[in-house]
């Protein structure tokens, strides 16, 4: 997936920036002569190396900041693939119940059309109303319409989850029950979660930030070195070593300064972190909890119910027992007590692989 490819790259970008912390300064080439008098005698130096301002002792902290900005890409992937995970995980529990609505409906379309059969029937051999045949031919209608919705909507969903493969084959759900409907959430504990991991790491950076802003107080290092001729004799040379010590450093004061305040910025933030997660896990369990419930309570108690209910209308309209707008008044309530059960499954589902992003889960 593009995003996961991205932060791959901004692992491999921070680790090649591990090179920049080895500041070992501008090297010089240069030539010059000194004490020359009449007749060019004098001090030549034929060739000369300078190497100036080496930061030997801010190469350690700089290195050490560096690492922890590897660390933090590091957790930033972790977080994109739980991320990813929990997308793929919403976007197929909502392909599964939006085809368990178009299964309903396409079921519901069948016995409405032989319901207008029936109903049309009647109303030939003058046993109901006009009213009444206008009645069922208007409900066959409707379900008609909320069946092509139901088709709609399965597409759509299908294309959603697809965004998330990123292959050439165009993936459907099954209509079978997996073990991903079960009730049981895995995971691990909050603590070993990459967003308070990504906060944790944010937090050694910034402390390793603050070494590295520190040791721009330290000296760094000049060395000179060349070849001389003397009065027309060679074989001679010189070297010299040097510190340059930052004697006027306000901009040095300034981002040490500037490093200390994001130092405290970053504990702030780390123990914010830690109270958004928790206080989102336990209110997502309690969302759980009462989904669960209510799907449980569908599909245990008030599904079986309505299906009997919509068999038993079928059957006395079949054998005359009750009218047109009894009938209709059956499904309806039957059919209102599904849909409520398939809305109950889907925030059921939501609420279970939210609760499990949390918790770290990776499990499909």
């Amino acid at each position: 997936f593009p995003k996961l490819k991205a932060a791959r790259l901004q692992i491999e970008q921070q680790e090649v920036l591990k090179k920049t912390a080895w500041n070992l300064g501008n090297t010089q080439v240069y030539t010059a002569g000194e004490e020359i008098g009449q007749g060019g005698n004098g001090v030549y130096t034929t060739i000369g190396i300078q190497q100036q301002n080496m930061d030997v002792f801010g190469i350690a902290p700089k290195l050490k900041a560096q690492k922890q900005r590897v660390a933090l890409a590091e957790s930033a992937l972790e977080l994109s693939e739980l991320e990813l995970q929990q997308q793929v995980k919403m976007a197929y529990a909502n392909a599964y119940v939006t085809h368990q609505n178009l299964q309903l409906f396409s079921q519901l379309d069948s016995v409405y059309r032989n319901f207008e059969k029936g109903a049309k029937l009647r109303y030939d051999l003058e046993e109901t109303s006009k009213l009444d045949y206008l009645a069922a031919a208007n409900q066959v209608k409707q379900i008609e319409l909320q069946k092509q919705q139901a088709e709609y909507d399965y597409a759509s969903a299908l294309y959603r989850l697809n965004l998330w493969l990123v292959s050439d084959t165009f993936y459907a759900v099954s209509p079978e029950k997996g073990s991903w409907l079960n009730p049981k959430v895995s995971g691990d504990s909050l603590i070993n979660h990459p967003l308070l991991q990504m906060a944790s790491r944010q937090l050694e950076v910034a402390n390793a930030e603050r070494k590295s802003a520190n040791a721009a107080f330290l000296p760094q290092l000049n060395a000179q070195y060349g070849w001389q001729e003397i009065g027309g004799q060679s074989g001679f040379y010189q070297y010299q070593f040097g510190l340059s010590i930052p004697v006027f450093f306000m901009q040095e004061q300034g981002r040490a300064q500037a490093a200390r305040i994001g130092q405290e910025i970053a504990k702030q933030e780390y123990q914010q972190t830690q109270y958004e997660v928790e206080a989102n896990y336990q209110a997502l369990m309690q969302e759980y909890n009462k989904w669960l419930a209510s799907w449980q309570f569908y599909e245990n108690e008030a599904l079986p119910l309505a299906r009997e209910q919509r068999k038993g209308a079928i059957l006395a309209f079949d054998e005359g027992a009750i009218d047109n707008v009894t009938f209709i008044q059956n499904l309806k309530e039957a059919v209102q007590m599904e849909v409520q059960a398939r809305d109950a499954l889907q925030q059921y589902l939501q609420s279970k692989f939210q609760l499990e992003f949390y918790l770290g889960s990776t499990n499909n």
